[in-house]
């Protein structure tokens, strides 16, 4: 099983990096500072998510279920149940 949940975290992880960077992309085509505001304050991407919510709902619930994905990994892996 930790090998199965090793193999789920990587997929989870590359998910999640695929969304962040389809979200930066994003927030760059919208703007230069929409992009480097989201880069370097989280805040701003999420006042970018709520303002600019047709632009980047997609890529934010691509990071989210990496997240998840991850975290699934991490049980399997553990052996821990909540």
């Amino acid at each position: 099983m930790k090998i199965l949940g090793t193999v789920i975290m990587l997929i989870g992880t590359i998910t999640v990096m695929v969304g962040l960077i389809r979200f930066i992309i994003a927030a760059f085509n919208e703007g230069a500072l929409w992009g480097i505001g989201s880069l370097v304050f989280p805040l701003i991407a999420l006042v970018y998510l709520i303002v600019h919510w047709i632009d980047g709902w997609r890529p934010a619930l691509t990071a989210a279920v990496g997240y998840g994905i991850v975290i699934l990994g991490f049980y399997l892996k553990t052996g821990t149940v909540f």
